[in-house]
């Protein structure tokens, strides 16, 4: 597999503007990737090659080439090779080419990873970044396939939780409050919904569309919450108030735990400690 570096595709914020570089992956323009993704088979040996052009007067070094891949700010692949590259000053088109073995990469990832080439300097901070696509043939035991499950499986929880919740009548009597407790679960369909269009090759998380995912599901599980039926204000288990968290700690009307249930008052706790009945209204 190949890595090629094409004039005109990006210049690091940390280079001269006088030095550019480039790049092009399995024959594949890097700048066109949106459409075409580069495919890495685990196993093989990608071939890189950095072309980079120094019109300054100046000397350019490249010490290290990194290729990753990550998604949601999370890096699940980093592949860092030491090149050691001079550039000398008015080049227009020096060549670097190595070579990358990937026998790691099926336990690392799999599906469409929104990957970079970096170029690096001698204490490992970023010159220039190139970002790409990348289809990786990883195992379905990977670690991106293991996080993504987990992911799947806390957002069935919670999401099954809220369910409860709400069918029993339990979520809490204000809506903001209620809202916020389904937005939860629709955040973690956020994130499934991401690692699914990953993994099925359907479309690579991006830093923007992941970021609308996780905020359409949010959003969508707010609205849930906060246009679900209202539990009875009235209901014994509030004595009248809307809030359970507004009753007095004084008041003749008993109270509930975040759980629904009926708590005695300070009045009932001392009527049964000394065997006398109190009345539960107030004086």
């Amino acid at each position: 597999m190949a890595l090629v570096l094409t004039p005109g595709v990006a210049s690091g914020a940390d280079l001269p503007d006088n030095i550019s570089w480039t790049a092009t992956v399995n024959g594949v323009n890097v700048d066109r990737t949106n459409r075409e993704a580069v495919r890495l088979e685990p196993g093989e040996r990608a071939q890189v090659a950095v072309v980079v052009q120094n019109r300054g007067n100046e000397p350019l070094s490249i010490p290290y080439v990194r290729l990753e891949g990550s998604v949601l700010g999370l890096s699940f692949y980093v592949f860092t090779t030491r090149v050691d590259f001079e550039v000398p000053a008015g080049a227009k088109a020096e060549r670097l080419e190595y070579e990358i073995d990937l026998l790691d990469l099926g336990d690392q990832a799999r599906g469409l990873i929104p990957s970079r080439v970096v170029l690096l300097d001698e204490d490992g901070n970023d010159l220039a970044a190139q970002a790409f696509r990348v289809d990786v043939r990883g195992d379905l035991t990977s670690v991106y396939m293991v996080f993504g499950l987990a992911v799947g499986a806390l957002t069935l929880l919670l999401l099954g939780a809220a369910l409860w919740r709400l069918s029993t009548g339990r979520l809490h009597p204000n809506r903001w409050r209620r809202g916020l407790t389904m937005a939860a679960p629709g955040l973690g369909l956020g994130f499934v919904l991401t690692f699914s269009l990953s993994v099925l090759r359907i479309a690579s998380p991006q830093g923007r569309l992941w970021a609308i995912l996780l905020l359409v599901g949010a959003a969508v599980g707010f609205a849930a919450g906060y246009l679900s039926p209202n539990p009875d204000a009235s209901d014994e288990r509030y004595g009248g108030y809307e809030d359970a968290d507004e009753i007095p700690e004084d008041s003749g009307n008993f109270v509930v735990d975040q759980g629904g249930q009926r708590l005695p008052t300070q009045r009932e706790s001392e009527a049964r400690a000394g065997n006398r009945t109190w009345p539960l209204s107030g004086r």
